[in-house]
């Protein structure tokens, strides 16, 4: 009878302990998050925190020490470099930086820099007047560019 107590003991504790969340496992995930968040809330001039605000991060292996946002004027080592992309929205507001996971490199990702982080413009598609004859009339196949993103707030619970 022991044992089975043991076992059930056992058991129930494996899957507690496999529930946790994955950004609870990954603490270099969250101190990154948090110096992101320190520096957003400097530039908001107000606190700014990970239960305040709308946020995600991603980890990726990227091709050299600019972390997929190279900044105009700087050299970067060609060398395989793990690093997280993290997110931040607040008040209309998108910060995006980058990091590693012991924080040797944090940055802010600047706007219209080139590579990842730089947002693509999209032609406007033009729409025949109405009466057009169907016979004069094009229809242009969306391009593979074109693309939606959502995304989910828990605190707005809302999804847009």
């Amino acid at each position: 009878m022991r044992l089975k107590g043991l076992a059930f003991f056992i058991l129930i504790s494996l899957i507690v302990s496999s529930s946790r969340p994955v950004l609870a496992q990954n603490g270099g995930a969250i101190e990154q998050i948090d110096r992101a968040m320190t520096d957003v809330s400097r530039q908001e001039g107000r606190t700014i925190s990970r239960s305040n605000s709308i946020w995600s991060w991603t980890e990726r292996t990227y091709g050299d020490t600019s972390l997929g946002c190279p900044q105009e004027g700087e050299v970067y080592t060609q060398v395989e470099t793990v690093g997280y992309s993290i997110t931040i929205e607040v008040t209309g507001n998108t910060y995006n930086y980058r990091a590693t996971p012991d924080g040797s490199i944090f940055f802010e990702c600047a706007e219209n820099q080139p590579g990842e982080g730089t947002p693509q413009a999209f032609p406007t598609p033009t729409v025949p007047p109405i009466g057009t004859p169907s016979g004069s009339s094009t229809v242009q196949p969306l391009s593979s560019a074109e693309w939606w993103t959502w995304a989910y707030s828990p605190d707005l619970d809302m999804l847009y």
